[in-house]
């Protein structure tokens, strides 16, 4: 199940956690994203959030997830929004 982390303004993805194939020790919070990546989006500059509303989060049954090199899979996507 893969858990990515996209900025609420541009959309681009920040980072993608798959289990088994990441390089976190399992699943990264939003500050330990933010720690990695650094404040702000690489694309658009915006300032990440850490502090994540429910209602920001998307999860979705997906067919084949084919974003940001993931291999095509079946299952559920969580999308979180910093």
């Amino acid at each position: 199940m893969p858990i990515i982390y996209r900025c609420s303004r541009c959309g681009s993805i920040i980072t993608v956690y798959i289990e088994g194939e990441s390089t976190w020790y399992g699943i990264p919070s939003p500050s330990d994203v933010v720690k990695y990546i650094g404040s702000k989006c690489p694309v658009c500059g915006k300032s990440l959030n850490t502090d994540i509303d429910p209602d920001k989060v998307v999860v979705e049954v997906r067919r084949q997830v084919r974003e940001f090199g993931v291999r095509k899979r079946r299952g559920v996507e969580i999308e979180v929004n910093l």
